[in-house]
């Protein structure tokens, strides 16, 4: 019949509109992070430097758009083989956070390294390094039995322990959802689940119920306005300032609650700005560009047949996804305050960096999908031509 064969010796071309996507988030986070740090700058430093993150959060993005495309160009398949090393790195990172010298401890909180002039928040980096893990273990095994999860259960619970131990509660249930995902994913048993969520549940409690300021929190989320000039003030302000702007906001750069009003701004609050400032369509335009972001990575990974790929592509978008979830949750009042970051979004190196990382090995994912696409109408082609 003369059908053309389809050659797959090389990977395809990444998925568009994943980078189309994060492009858009990563220059909103830009132009926002100006925005919302000229208050912070003002109303809470008392400077005039009014460029200070927005060259900053410039100069990461540069570094994370890097590493987006390095890690786009290398087989993500090699991540399975160094999963330990990997893994072992990121334990050791964040070990180091309670070491004197070494860990910096800001607010009460010992979640960042000193690495001479740079710090950076080894939480941050273990989230990717236990999605490589995680899928390099889940690749070999069928979760038949309790047995054959033991394994992956016990990397989450040294990981959460480290981190919720910072203290980073919000972090640590990034991770834990995250992973849950990718063990439903290799296929999970609901009663294993059943015992993994009482279990969770338990632990949550007694941390909680064991940390002041995660008890006064939860009080706080009950009834915020109750607390409005105290430990209320962050989520009245942030519910005032989303209220304030309306559908179309108060216009980029206009919003006053960032002058001495919202605490951080620039960082967890982000979101409030943007409502403020851009109003109903702006928060709208951010949350459709997640849920778009978190449908392409799924839609990605059902397509998969390599088991690791597939819980690779899980556990980076649901990583994202949840991130985003749980910071808009907290600034809408859903959920308690928790110190969770908006990707791609708010201003922050370590998160910035290794989200765009993440979205590289999504992205190299995705080429090699294409690829064996290739292969499958490949081998149609020739079937086609051997029945002709």
């Amino acid at each position: 019949m003369g059908t053309k064969v389809i050659t797959p010796r090389t990977v395809g071309s990444p998925d568009f509109m994943l980078i189309l996507t994060t492009l858009a988030l990563l220059s909103l986070g830009i132009v926002m992070v100006f925005s919302s740090s000229v208050g912070y700058q003002v109303g809470y430093v008392g400077t005039t430097d009014v460029f200070k993150f927005l060259k900053a959060q410039a100069e990461w993005a540069i570094i994370g758009i890097f590493a987006m495309i390095l890690l786009m160009n290398v087989d993500h398949k090699l991540y399975k083989r160094y999963a330990p090393v990997i893994m072992l790195f990121g334990l050791i990172a964040l070990v180091l956070v309670f070491v004197p010298r070494l860990g910096l401890v800001q607010r009460g909180s010992a979640r960042w390294l000193k690495l001479g002039p740079f710090t950076m928040q080894p939480s941050e980096t273990i989230k990717l390094a236990l999605s490589i893990f995680l899928a390099a273990i889940l690749a070999g095994r069928k979760l038949k039995s309790f047995k054959d999860i033991l394994l992956p259960l016990g990397a989450i619970g040294v990981c959460a322990l480290l981190v919720v131990k910072q203290p980073d509660l919000g972090t640590t249930l990034v991770i834990v959802f995250t992973a849950v995902s990718m063990l439903f994913t290799a296929g999970m048993r609901s009663k294993h689940f059943l015992v993994i969520l009482g279990v969770g549940v338990a632990a949550l409690a007694l941390v909680i119920n064991k940390t002041q300021y995660m008890l006064e929190r939860i009080q706080v989320w009950l009834d915020p306005w109750a607390f409005a000039q105290g430990k209320g003030y962050q989520t009245v302000n942030a519910l005032l300032a989303l209220g304030s702007g309306g559908v179309f906001g108060a216009g980029l750069g206009r919003g006053m609650q960032k002058f001495g009003h919202v605490p951080e701004n620039h960082t967890d609050m982000i979101f409030a700005i943007i409502g403020e400032e851009l109003g109903l369509i702006g928060t709208a335009g951010v949350i459709l560009l997640f849920v778009l972001f978190v449908w392409r990575g799924l839609s990605l990974a059902s397509h998969l047949k390599d088991p690791f790929s597939r819980y690779l592509a899980v556990g980076i978008t649901c990583m994202i996804g949840f991130q985003a979830l749980i910071n808009l949750g907290v600034v809408t009042g859903l959920l308690p305050v928790t110190g969770v970051t908006l990707p791609f979004i708010s201003y922050g190196g370590s998160s910035l960096t290794l989200n765009l990382a993440g979205v590289g090995i999504l992205l190299n994912i995705s080429r090699y999908s294409q690829r064996d696409r290739r292969a499958q109408l490949n081998r149609a082609a020739k079937t086609l031509d051997s029945v002709s």
